[in-house]
């Protein structure tokens, strides 16, 4: 059953490896790159499933009003400047792939500054961004969040 699953993992892998060969680097619209990345991280998720991978925990201490927005539900983003620290540790890609496609945490818990108060979410992708944020930033580190698991 092991060699099964391992079997199973290196065609999804070959099949990305093969796309790469044939075509090489190639332009393709946002719709179709999103809707790619769509179901490349419902496959992922199915494997992992599969396998019982359990991926990191991103813990993050927050300031009562930060935490308190995020709590109720009116805040579903949290901002990180592009400092080194935070590239290194919300980005494993190592430039190949971006941060969506190769994500580090699966789910971040919220910490309301140093009590024993959290909240844990889902995340749904850690990326960068040029949006408007909190920071004032012209560009930072966005983790989105998804659905509240407790």
């Amino acid at each position: 059953m092991a060699n099964e699953k391992s079997v199973d993992a290196h065609v999804y892998l070959g099949c990305s490896k093969a796309l790469i060969e044939k075509y090489g680097n190639f332009k393709i619209d946002a719709k179709l790159h999103n809707e790619i990345i769509y179901h490349l991280a419902k496959i992922c998720e199915l494997i992992e499933e599969q396998l019982g991978v359990i991926m990191k925990t991103l813990h993050l201490v927050l300031r009562y009003k930060w935490y308190d927005l995020i709590d109720c539900g009116a805040k579903t983003s949290e901002y990180r400047a592009c400092t080194p620290y935070w590239n290194r540790r919300l980005y494993f890609g190592g430039g190949v792939l971006t941060p969506r496609e190769c994500p580090v945490y699966d789910q971040v818990v919220f910490h309301r500054c140093y009590t024993n108060k959290t909240v844990t979410f889902k995340i749904k992708y850690i990326d960068v961004t040029t949006e408007p944020n909190d920071l004032g930033l012209d560009e930072c580190w966005e983790i989105k969040l998804g659905k509240r698991l407790a």
